[in-house]
């Protein structure tokens, strides 16, 4: 959008980014528990500290309330006949939590001291489970990350919860998980594509900047970046400089549009 970077338009932008920026946070910190299991080949910075660090004082709130719950459960009359409970509840998956970061930590250790044990990208969370690979359509990153994995969480959740398998407060974590998996996938997606789509719109403004130095822009290429137009009596000169003063906002750095010619003076 055609405008100075401290424009109105732009600090929308920048919450915006921001707004995504904390989403994907709290997304990650809610996944990295169930990530653990289905990601255990992430790179060294997949997780950042924070998000360790508040996800496993989520896992430490959630195994408290779950305590908390349990015991106050034992002091309440039955209100009817006593149905089944699950085999593995959500004390039981803060364990398996634990067990997994300090193996993970371990492993994690070993890349950091030595660099050449890690042929991919830090940052990259590694290759599916080897089962999942067998779904239809996973061979797309995407469809994978977006769609099969969160899927494949939230019905396993729901079964393992139906045949007693699962307690009620695992299965809806793991349910939030899922839900919060495909969301973190989708902005990792939408990063990307917005990174792609900054640089073509760029593209296309540096089109219409050059029909306006020509004075060839017309009001549907003004109107496509939200740009009035200059007023019918600016002088020329004025107009030339104020065309300067936007193309150099949005040139790339180093890179400047020429300054208009000057007539020699008459001697």
């Amino acid at each position: 959008m055609l405008g100075p970077q401290n424009s109105a338009p732009m600090s929308i932008e920048q919450y915006q980014n921001a707004a995504i920026n904390i989403t994907a946070a709290i997304c990650a910190i809610l996944t990295r528990p169930v990530e653990l299991i289905l990601r255990p080949w992430h790179g060294s910075r997949y997780f950042p500290p924070a998000v360790v660090f508040f996800s496993t004082l989520l896992m430490l709130f959630l195994a408290a309330m779950s305590s908390i719950s349990s015991r106050a459960m034992h002091f309440l009359p039955p209100a009817g006949p006593q149905l089944p409970e699950g085999l593995i509840g959500l004390d039981s998956f803060v364990k398996l939590y634990f067990l997994l970061s300090f193996v993970h930590g371990v492993r994690i250790w070993r890349l950091m001291i030595d660099i050449s044990r890690e042929p991919l990208m830090s940052t990259f969370e590694g290759p599916p489970l080897p089962p999942l690979m067998l779904l239809p359509g996973s061979l797309s990153f995407w469809k994978q990350r977006i769609l099969l994995e969160p899927l494949v969480l939230f019905v396993l959740a729901v079964i393992l919860k139906r045949i007693f398998i699962f307690r009620s407060d695992l299965a809806l974590f793991l349910q939030v998980s899922a839900f919060a998996l495909a969301i973190k996938g989708w902005i990792l997606w939408y990063s990307g594509w917005q990174f792609l789509r900054d640089l073509a719109d760029s593209r296309f403004e540096g089109t219409i900047l050059a029909r306006m130095f020509e004075d060839r822009a017309s009001d549907d290429d003004l109107g496509a970046i939200h740009f009035p137009g200059f007023p019918k009596n600016t002088p020329p000169d004025m107009r030339q400089a104020m065309l300067i003063n936007i193309a150099r906002a949005y040139s790339p750095e180093g890179e400047q549009p020429p300054e208009p010619e000057r007539e020699a003076p008459v001697a």
